[in-house]
């Protein structure tokens, strides 16, 4: 491909207001075209592109009123969508996890050898309660 083809690319590029991946869709096809213009016209110069192809702004809006765009734009859609949900999901699992274990450390920490300790208060006994032990 010549400089001439190589600048109408990039500046179809710049025109393309799509995610990468949408644009690695569309480029190849268009480069074919051009390449294909190429080999068939010796010493072809960017207005050559032009004329034969129209403006980058005119192929930009020729191929965004396909319905391949569009076909393109809800297939990353909803790639993205489900990127979201397992993201999502995955949080979810992992706070859950997390939760579990701090519940689980307390109640570990509140069970030792075996047994719950548990931590009775002489202010918290009725008055009339015999207390064995205390003199």
């Amino acid at each position: 491909m010549n400089n001439a083809a190589k600048e109408y690319c990039k500046q179809i590029s710049k025109c393309l207001s799509y995610s990468s991946k949408v644009k690695k869709k569309l480029l190849p096809d268009i480069e074919l075209s051009i390449e294909q213009f190429i080999e068939d016209n010796s010493s072809v110069s960017y207005e050559d592109i032009v004329e034969e192809f129209g403006t980058p702004q005119d192929m930009v809006k020729t191929f965004l009123e396909t319905e391949e765009v569009s076909e393109l734009e809800q297939s990353f859609s909803v790639k993205r969508r489900v990127v979201w949900i397992v993201a999502l999901a995955v949080i979810a699992v992992i706070v859950i996890i997390g939760i579990y274990l701090v519940v689980d450390l307390k109640m570990k920490d509140n069970f030792q050898n075996g047994r719950f300790i548990e931590v009775i208060q002489e202010d918290s006994l009725p008055e009339d309660l015999p207390v064995y032990g205390v003199e």
